[in-house]
């Protein structure tokens, strides 16, 4: 299946290729998972990625389009709703395998609103993972009714402001690992750009967005 992942941006100075973005961290096992009806795991279920930097993403389910996916995985890993915001949708290659991310370009005050309320749900979602290994939660159920606000999944516990450009170190450590050398891509694409308009120039009407398998 193919994958999506989400980038909210912010390009604070209008300079070319320098945005705020905000990125997670994948913790090394989940707890609970909303696929199938959801589920919780006592002993904990190792994540790919696990314990480095990550994107919310994930795959595309079968007849979902890219955009669709995007919201959803953004919604199910960070307790979001960015629907609101219409994303300008890339496709990638590394040179065997397809990706897409979906940039969403907000303004100051409603990126600061995403990193709080974001850093907020993943807080309760940290708490309610303790909670199913502790065995006081024993149903997925259970979690929205003892843990408000928690997060879909248990698959990132972290979230904060990442610069294009303060942050080249780490973005190029990112190519590094095998876990993250598609968020490195996606990252570096913002070098191109000083604005959401330039990138739009680049997407197609539809959800599939532009193609820079070949780029």
């Amino acid at each position: 299946m193919v994958q999506i992942y989400s980038v909210i941006c912010q390009n604070p100075n209008a300079i070319m290729g320098d945005f705020n973005i905000l990125i997670g961290a994948k913790p090394e096992k989940g707890y609970f998972f909303s696929s199938s009806g959801g589920s919780v795991v006592k002993s904990g279920q190792k994540l790919n990625g696990g314990g480095e930097i990550a994107l919310p993403g994930g795959k595309i389910e079968s007849g979902e389009s890219p955009l669709d996916a995007a919201n959803r995985e953004f919604l199910e890993e960070a307790g979001y709703d960015i629907s609101g915001v219409t994303p300008q949708v890339l496709k990638f290659n590394d040179g065997s395998t397809d990706f897409y991310a979906a940039y969403y370009f907000v303004d100051t005050n409603y990126f600061s609103q995403i990193l709080y309320s974001v850093s907020a749900n993943l807080g309760v979602s940290m708490a309610a993972s303790y909670a199913v290994k502790a065995g006081i939660i024993k149903n997925y159920a259970d979690i929205s009714t003892l843990y408000p606000g928690a997060c879909a999944d248990n698959e990132l516990y972290n979230f904060w402001l990442l610069n294009t450009i303060r942050n080249q170190t780490i973005i190029a450590e990112m190519s590094k690992s095998k876990s993250t050398s598609w968020y490195s891509i996606i990252i570096s694409e913002l070098y191109k750009y000083s604005s959401e308009e330039e990138l739009k120039l680049l997407c197609d009407d539809d959800a599939d967005g532009a193609d820079l398998s070949k780029s």
